[in-house]
């Protein structure tokens, strides 16, 4: 079981103006995972980002970071530890990519051959080749592009957390897409725990381990996707998800949510499947078949594509279950 690496107790940011930003938010966040914070404008979400590396401090309530209050640790020393991304990426133009990506590791006093190490791991990883881009300048980089490096730069001191402020919201529709795709392939490897502000529902849906939907400076429904998905908590919930919402299931639900396993084809690997009689849809290559991770509408296309009423799922070269159109039926009229 993860361990809970930041709670949340009763917390409450008051401005000195008065304005009540947010009124005792409860929540914890699973070590490894990615949790969005998703509502109107004005509602807490940026606010609770800032609290969590004391950009911003509380006004009542407790936060506790790996099980101290982070009240008690010095501000320096938990930024170190917390990487930032902003929307508006905030990379320094009189520098190189590189030195951009090796701020902190020199704030750390990190000798330079582990600098440079660390920078060329991370823009090979963030798909810049190192001895392509380590030595241009931000200017002459495309915005999906500079993004990447603000992500890398927040990761080069290896952070147990990162906050990312509506990272995507400034590119245009394709790239934002893809580099929302990009991220997810990239937690796969990080594992990092995350802490992500969106205003938009898709996005939360997608990129969420766990969405934290706010309302009026509180949290409204704290839970995950499928759950929203299927069980909104109040008609603001439902209204927020908007009209669309079944589909919305088809998109953002993951196949492995709704499989069968307790069937006799689970346990066998592609190849003893390909060699079985069973009566799934085939292609040349043999059985159709959908990834876990794959979305259920993906599921619902291959179903059709193939005439068929199931179709076999994997995990690598395993398969783990199978989706019926019964599944999906069953799923979206619950």
């Amino acid at each position: 079981m993860s361990e809970q690496i930041l709670e949340f107790d009763d917390v409450t940011k008051v401005y000195p103006d008065g304005t009540v930003a947010i009124e005792e938010i409860n929540f914890s966040v699973e070590e490894g995972t990615t949790t969005v914070f998703v509502g109107p404008s004005g509602c807490g979400k940026t606010t609770t980002l800032k609290l969590v590396n004391r950009l911003i401090d509380c006004s009542d309530g407790t936060i506790r970071f790996e099980g101290q209050a982070i009240a008690d640790i010095d501000k320096i020393d938990l930024r170190r530890s917390i990487g930032y991304v902003i929307q508006e990426i905030g990379l320094f133009d009189h520098m190189t990519v590189g030195e951009n990506v090796g701020v902190v590791p020199r704030l750390l006093e990190w000798d330079d051959e582990r600098i440079r190490s660390r920078v060329d791991e991370l823009l090979n990883l963030m798909d810049l080749p190192a001895e392509q881009y380590r030595d241009q300048y931000p200017r002459n980089l495309s915005g999906g592009q500079r993004q990447r490096v603000g992500v890398a730069r927040a990761l080069a001191a290896d952070p147990d957390v990162m906050l990312m402020d509506e990272p995507f919201g400034a590119l245009d529709p394709i790239t934002r897409e893809k580099l929302q795709d990009e991220f997810l392939e990239l937690q796969n490897q990080i594992d990092k725990t995350i802490l992500f502000v969106t205003h938009d529902i898709d996005e939360a849906l997608k990129m969420g381990d766990r969405i934290a939907i706010y309302n009026n400076g509180g949290i409204v429904q704290y839970d995950t996707p499928k759950e929203i998905l299927t069980n909104p908590a109040n008609e603001f919930v439902e209204n927020f998800l908007g009209s669309d919402r079944l589909i919305k299931e088809l998109k953002f639900m993951k196949v492995g949510d709704v499989m069968e396993t307790d069937v006799d084809v689970a346990g066998l690997s592609l190849t003893e499947l390909n060699d079985s009689e069973h009566e799934f849809a085939r292609n040349g290559e043999g059985y159709l078949t959908v990834d876990r991770d794959n979305t259920t509408h993906s599921a619902l296309t291959k179903l059709y594509q193939g005439n068929a009423e199931s179709v076999p799922v994997t995990n690598g070269d395993e398969v783990v279950g199978v989706i019926t159109e019964t599944n999906l039926k069953r799923t979206l009229s619950s």
